[in-house]
């Protein structure tokens, strides 16, 4: 750790740190300890911190070193289903849809989780990012989860494809029933029988 952060924070070193954790001298306020204030502490939980971040940065420049397909898509069945859908996209989800598809755009994995409270929209951001690689000539499969997905969103997902060639399908592909879980594959083609 760089010493101008050291003395930034006015944290102690690693190892006094360490030592002071592991047995405090009678000098030591175990109140400080108790209550999670103590600077050998905050150093503790800053290194781990920032090995976290750098882990995480690493992974990423390494994902970004591997190819993958660049899935632009015209948007035309995103239009679709957006056009189905029997609500509007908050400003959020917008933003978010948007993100992802930029992410999608780019020749390396994309790496972001979608975190949200239950009907928060979710699904309808997976839907439209799955649209996308199907826009782009590819397959997906969408697992939901036991309370995700409601159906309307599946149903639009099958009513955003025109009838015949080149339409939509999302089927289902393996369920399981209570609380289990449902796959679904969307792709171009006819309707499944």
């Amino acid at each position: 750790m760089p010493q101008e952060v050291l003395e930034r924070f006015r944290f102690p070193t690693l190892a006094a740190a360490l030592r002071l954790l592991h047995r405090p001298p009678p000098s030591t306020s175990l109140a400080d300890l108790y209550d999670r204030r103590h600077p050998a502490l905050h150093r503790l939980v800053f290194e781990e911190l920032v090995a976290h971040q750098l882990g995480l940065r690493r992974l990423r420049y390494r994902q970004q070193r591997i190819q993958a397909p660049v899935l632009g898509g015209d948007r035309h069945l995103r239009a679709k289903l957006l056009a189905g859908l029997p609500f509007e996209l908050t400003a959020a989800q917008r933003r978010v849809t948007e993100e992802i598809a930029r992410d999608l755009e780019r020749p390396y994995p994309m790496l972001r989780l979608l975190q949200g409270d239950v009907g928060s929209g979710k699904t309808v951001v997976a839907a439209l990012a799955c649209l996308q690689a199907v826009e782009s000539g590819r397959q997906v499969a969408l697992r939901r989860l036991p309370s995700s997905c409601p159906n309307s969103i599946a149903q639009s997902a099958r009513l955003a494809g025109t009838p015949g060639a080149g339409s939509l399908v999302a089927e289902p592909v393996a369920t399981r029933g209570g609380s289990g879980w449902n796959w679904w594959r969307a792709s171009r083609g006819r309707e499944p029988r």
